[in-house]
């Protein structure tokens, strides 16, 4: 897709390389270019070639870290999630691509485009070879609805709806009596985004679009959002320590088709692993190992060896 024409010589261009992207997924995601765009003051536009930021579907294709690393060359890089041909998933794609593209571009401190390829790759200040693993950031509000969840997925809060939200982005009900849950377009899209856990509210609301998931596919997400957070109950040495997976994670395609998570599966049913042993194996993102930790034990696909 050719670039597109800067609208303003005032506004600072910003060109977002994709990766073998098809025409009609560009075409449908250019609003959410014009719209950030709009909002800070700047012109982005597409670009097959090269480009100060770098945006690949997720699933697309299977590469590296050190493969994604050159592909990047150092560049912020913007992963977006399939599902854009389907009437739901569309608004959800979106939105959530607009939230990460939003907060990345508003973290960058730059004074001309040229300085954002100077800003290294997102999440890439820590190193693998780290002993102790990725540091937990989460809140208090975090840390009791991670809690909260566990109860819920192991039989407890006497089957009662738990009900979350996000301010200004809507609410989640999980229904274990019914295993449904119910949820609104813009909680589950920033869900996807921001990769945070929402606040436990202590009444169930009304909610805005709710739309019908299974229960256990809606924790799935929900532990992957958990990724800043330690694991409830887990060793003093977690990230050393092994967990060994149950024959239930060969259906792990239900809740993911991503080949670094289902990568790991695979390890966890071969022998057990310590998450550290499956972020070196599997070449995913540590806060990818810390979710799909977070999501395996939740589901209880794994435990502590």
């Amino acid at each position: 897709m050719p670039t597109s024409a800067p609208t303003s010589t005032t506004k600072p261009t910003l060109r977002l390389q994709h990766l073998h992207l098809p025409t009609q997924r560009l075409a449908a995601l250019q609003p959410v270019l014009d719209s950030v765009g709009n909002k800070l003051g700047l012109t982005l536009c597409w670009d097959s070639q090269d480009g100060e930021l770098l945006v690949l579907e997720r699933g697309a294709l299977t590469v590296s870290d050190s493969l994604l690393g050159g592909l990047s060359a150092k560049r912020p890089s913007i992963w977006i999630d399939k599902g854009l041909d389907d009437a739901f998933l569309a608004g959800i794609v979106r939105q959530s691509f607009a939230d990460a593209l939003e907060a990345l571009l508003r973290d960058l401190t730059f004074h001309r485009p040229a300085a954002v390829a100077h800003a290294g790759m997102v999440g890439s200040d820590w190193s693998p070879l780290t002993s102790t693993g990725p540091a937990a950031s989460s809140t208090p509000d975090e840390q009791s609805c991670l809690k909260h969840l566990h109860e819920l997925a192991h039989g407890g809060l006497s089957g009662r709806p738990l009900a979350m939200g996000y301010r200004d982005h809507g609410a989640l009900v999980l229904d274990p009596q019914t295993g449904q849950s119910f949820v609104d377009v813009g909680a589950l899209a920033h869900l996807r985004a921001s990769r945070r856990l929402p606040q436990v509210l202590d009444e169930v609301p009304v909610l805005r679009e709710p739309k019908r998931r299974a229960l256990d596919v809606m924790l799935w997400e929900l532990g992957l959002a958990a990724s800043q957070c330690a694991p409830p109950q887990a060793p003093a040495n977690w990230w050393q320590h092994p967990l060994e997976g149950l024959s239930a994670l060969n259906n792990l395609q239900r809740y993911t088709l991503d080949p670094h998570c289902l990568a790991m599966a695979r390890l966890l049913r071969l022998w057990p692993h310590s998450p550290e042993q499956l972020r070196l194996h599997s070449d995913a993102a540590p806060a990818l190992v810390q979710g799909f930790v977070q999501s395996v034990l939740l589901l209880r696909l794994a435990f502590w060896h």
